[in-house]
């Protein structure tokens, strides 16, 4: 007996398993639309005037409509912000994974180490917000 409930208790973890797993190759929810990565590190010259970036918003999968994002910055309590979202709404298009956003930096007005988050929100009242944290150095 205590044989046969081992055996259907792997059995039952398996297909669990099994049917957690999408026929997509994509390591997101199906679902998801946020930012590609979930931390990235830029150094910037301390003289340089402006520098802009661009980050990726992916979705895990092909729409037959538009999906629109919007972008919102945070940084530290009590610190000037260092930078502009360019594009504080995105969208990704019908049939496409994938658009982006720039966001222009501010080298000289940052200290020598500054972290900004971006906030990723879906007009889908389903899908969940993302975040993207930026490490940022001044040299």
């Amino acid at each position: 007996m205590r044989n046969l409930c081992k055996k259907g208790a792997g059995i039952l973890l398996a297909v669990l398993c099994l049917s957690a797993c999408s026929d997509s190759k994509s390591n997101y929810p199906g679902e998801y639309v946020g930012f590609e990565k979930m931390t990235a590190t830029y150094t910037f010259s301390k003289t340089a005037e402006d520098q802009d970036i661009s980050i990726k918003i992916i979705a895990a999968e092909k729409q037959d409509k538009d999906r629109e994002v919007t972008l919102a910055g945070k940084w530290k309590p009590g610190e000037q912000p260092a930078f502009r979202l360019m594009d504080t709404k995105v969208i990704i298009p019908a049939k496409k994974k994938s658009a982006t956003a720039r966001i222009r930096f501010f080298p000289r007005q940052m200290k020598q180490n500054t972290e900004v988050r971006i906030i990723c929100s879906p007009k889908d009242k389903n899908v969940k917000q993302t975040q993207l944290t930026l490490k940022l150095v001044v040299k």
